[in-house]
């Protein structure tokens, strides 16, 4: 059994290719992203400068602020991963994040579908949510699971306490061990 796992732009990336390419695993995580309209709250202005580039990177202000909940973050762990981020996304990857995040703002449910794709994954799915996510906020757990219009069965798990980048906060077993239950639970295992 093969599960795909991604986290935010890997959510992203994991539903399109499974919306396009069908069932080329046996499961889906899907952390750090929902379908849910919504305005993403980033000033558009923040992606000016970096979209000049081939490789987007935002300042570390910026993602501090986005990514972490700093309660339940060493902040040396933020500052090791600000001052050693290696290299951003590729522009084209950024700007198709921009255009689903223009379809969540918009709040055209057809249009978030037709955009990610997510009504086309036809595996089991997990989505996990962070509460102090300000990206995929826990708050809009209800609705998420009505987007996988094909998949065989959608959970959606609440994670108490984390901002967007799970794993890199002092609770991030709490996501292992809820995604660990959730493949064995859904292996009969």
């Amino acid at each position: 059994k093969v599960a795909l796992i991604g986290h935010s732009i890997g959510t992203i990336t994991s539903i399109c290719t499974l919306g396009r390419h069908g069932p080329l695993v046996d499961e889906l995580v899907a952390t750090g992203w929902a379908h849910v309209p919504r305005v993403i709250p980033v000033d558009p202005s923040a992606f000016e400068q970096p979209l000049q580039r081939a490789s987007v990177v935002f300042p570390a202000d910026f993602r501090t602020r986005l990514f972490y909940h700093l309660p339940t973050t060493d902040p040396a762990i933020i500052q090791y991963d600000n001052d050693h981020l290696a290299n951003g996304l590729p522009r084209a990857l950024m700007l198709d994040v921009v255009g689903l995040m223009t379809a969540l703002g918009i709040g055209d449910p057809a249009q978030i579908k037709a955009t990610s794709l997510v009504d086309r994954v036809a595996v089991p799915v997990l989505v996990q949510l962070g509460q102090y996510d300000l990206i995929a906020p826990s708050s809009l757990a209800a609705q998420e699971g009505s987007f996988f219009g094909a998949s065989p069965g959608v959970t959606v798990q609440t994670l108490a306490d984390i901002g967007h980048d799970f794993n890199l906060h002092l609770n991030h077993l709490s996501s292992w061990h809820k995604i660990d239950a959730w493949l064995a639970a859904t292996r009969g295992g």
